[in-house]
């Protein structure tokens, strides 16, 4: 329950309409209610006024998707929003205009590529070694997102208890990486990733970049940006690891446990190079010994180099930008991309 916005629905609304029916014209608890829905379009909602708890905050929202960047920049400035989302900090320039305000955050997520350990050429560990130590992480954020993203130190995050601020597991070592590929026997084969459109913010540019570094180090990768992704064909997808709750397992259990959809796709078979992935596992997930816990999941963090069957970018720092007289804070340990919309969570003066 702790791993997902959990809403509560109604069981026979579901039966009776279908879940993809109920999906489009959901039936909740929540303080807001949809009064109309496009799929990839928008959404509007309108406060329901026999909410059990306290009255929602707003009167309405409408929520429009708009794809790029350019145009959600112009649409805050030109005063057609009042609020918009996953901003790019190299805009915050553009966004410096009177009756505009903007805020960072570094959400606790990582950007990552989820690498098939089964599909040749990546199914040797060497090949997938070479693609970690060949992506220099420092450039991407740098040159993407201003500096002000994260650089990863391992498959972890400081805002939970059980942190080891010792630990720094990503490497960039080019020539390395050579020697591995050159260890494998890779003769410069195709490695394929795909990418749905629009997928995260500047997931595209990132891949581009990520696709020239490699070139360095002799590895071929070729970029498909695709409506359905190819799991027969590819060896990479690009994805994200949000941290769902404060705790290891609040990014590791949703994404890379044997019941998550990597491991039901067959793309994430740890057991296959390291047979103690799943015992040490269980010790880090189910331990009542916080000091056990930790030690068991650095050992899973060091079997993860051996493993490489995921690509750690970085920790995206976005802006938010909104019309003067809007403000709200985000959340502690709150499930990136969601707005608190809810009594008590969000201010907002009548504009002008």
């Amino acid at each position: 329950m702790s791993a997902r916005a959990m809403g509560i629905a109604s069981k026979e609304y579901h039966e009776e309409v279908g879940f993809d029916e109920a999906s489009i014209n959901p039936v909740g608890t929540g303080p807001y209610r949809a009064v109309s829905f496009t799929p990839d379009e928008r959404i509007e909602l309108e406060r329901f006024e026999d909410y059990w708890g306290a009255p929602a905050e707003l009167d309405r929202v409408e929520m429009v998707h708009v794809p790029e960047v350019a145009s959600r920049v112009t649409g805050i400035v030109n005063g057609e929003f009042d609020l918009a989302t996953n901003i790019p900090p190299d805009q915050a320039s553009a966004l410096d205009v009177e009756g505009v305000e903007t805020m960072g955050v570094t959400w606790p997520m990582f950007h990552v590529y989820v690498i098939a350990m089964n599909t040749a050429p990546t199914d040797d560990p060497r090949v997938r070694r070479a693609m970690r130590l060949c992506t220099d992480r420092e450039a991407l954020v740098e040159g993407l997102w201003d500096g002000k993203a994260g650089v990863p130190t391992a498959h972890q995050f400081p805002e939970h208890p059980l942190y080891d601020a010792s630990l720094n597991f990503i490497e960039h070592d080019p020539e390395q990486a050579r020697a591995l590929l050159e260890e494998a026997g890779y003769e410069g084969e195709e490695i394929i990733a795909q990418f749905p459109g629009s997928y995260y913010l500047y997931g595209d540019l990132a891949a581009q970049v990520v696709q020239q570094q490699w070139q360095d180090c002799g590895l071929n990768l070729k970029i498909e940006e695709v409506d359905n992704l190819d799991y027969e064909r590819l060896n990479m997808r690009g994805w994200s690891n949000p941290m769902y709750y404060p705790d290891p397992m609040g990014a590791m259990d949703t994404h890379w446990s044997e019941k998550s959809w990597t491991a039901q796709r067959e793309l994430w078979t740890p057991n296959d190079v390291n047979p103690e992935w799943q015992a040490t596992y269980e010790r880090a997930r189910f331990s009542t010994d916080p000091a056990e816990r930790q030690a068991a999941y650095r050992e899973l963090l060091e079997m993860s180099e051996e493993i490489s069957g995921w690509l750690l970018l970085y920790k995206p720092h976005e802006l938010y930008a909104m019309r003067e007289g809007i403000s709200f804070d985000i959340p502690v340990a709150h499930r990136p991309y969601v707005l608190p919309l809810r009594a008590g969570e969000i201010e907002v003066a009548p504009a002008d």
